[in-house]
């Protein structure tokens, strides 16, 4: 979830080079084994042109085959047989947008990492992954505004809504690298989602806080003392009744990146902001928060 830059690989720069060929089927030795004719286990950087980015139409259906090998959740065609919210309580296809951000996000810097050591990078590439990228932001941000208008009766509905917040801070901090105060008002919305879910959990049975990820993703780009000191309560909140476990992880990150975004305030306002995506690769350290 958290997977930053990695150098660009020799399939990556082929691909660029192809202009964004697809892989043809021909090509395939006649020797080759399944595996290596239909990769899917190490593919993350894997770069294909979509001619209309079908496999983003999330209201038309996945065919039954595709959906059994879609380990990587690239396809967000809707899948009937899928059992992710069934085990996880989070809809396939929300973990499909996530999935796919990250994946893009990787994707589009490495090119630019591919274009300041190498030469005659492809124009068209990039035009494709941007074009990619705007349909990937006006999915997430209709799904995220299709919810809000939709009052949650139960501590399920204020946890969605404060993932679909959280996935548009995500989107943007990982594809548009925004400033944190733009996304002042997704913040809101996750801390106030976090806040009315823990309220309309029984009391008598009474089940987890919610996931980390969640507090860290709008922590990380709150600037004013109210929205830190709200996350800060949420994260005691789960630390006491759950354990450290991650949350702990999530909490001291996020005290130490906010002293140093506060010490770029005052001193450095017209360079670029410190955030989570560049102070864990100087920490190196790779955070895993479910």
């Amino acid at each position: 979830m958290f997977c930053t830059t990695i150098p660009p690989s020799n399939s990556f720069i082929e691909a660029l080079d192809s202009n964004f060929q697809r892989h043809r089927l021909d090509a395939v030795t006649e020797g080759s084994t399944a595996q290596e004719a239909n990769p899917r286990l190490d593919d993350s950087l894997r770069l294909e042109a979509h001619d209309v980015d079908s496999d983003l139409n999330i209201n038309e259906p996945k065919d039954k085959q595709t959906g059994l090998h879609d380990i990587h959740l690239q396809d967000s065609h809707s899948f009937s047989d899928t059992l992710y919210k069934q085990i996880y309580g989070i809809p396939e296809t929300w973990l499909s947008l996530l999935s796919q951000t990250t994946r893009l996000a990787n994707v589009m810097e490495t090119f630019r990492i591919a274009q300041r050591s190498c030469t005659n990078r492809s124009l068209e590439a990039w035009e494709t992954l941007h074009r990619r990228s705007i349909r990937l932001e006006n999915l997430i941000c209709s799904c995220d505004l299709s919810l809000a208008q939709v009052e949650p009766s139960k501590p399920h509905g204020h946890m969605l809504r404060a993932l679909n917040s959280a996935l548009v801070i995500f989107f943007y901090r990982r594809m548009r690298r925004v400033h944190p105060a733009i996304l002042a008002a997704h913040i809101d919305s996750v801390i106030a989602s976090l806040t009315d879910f823990a309220a309309a959990l029984p009391q008598e049975h009474p089940t987890g806080p919610g996931a980390a990820w969640l507090a860290f993703i709008a922590g990380c780009e709150a600037l004013t003392a109210p929205r830190r000191a709200a996350i800060l309560r949420w994260l005691d909140t789960a630390i006491s009744s759950c354990g450290p476990a991650g949350f702990s992880a999530a909490r001291e990150m996020m005290v130490n990146l906010w002293q140093r975004q506060d010490e770029h305030l005052e001193t450095n306002r017209g360079e670029p902001m410190l955030t989570w995506t560049t102070f864990i690769q100087e920490r190196q350290i790779w955070p895993l928060f479910c």
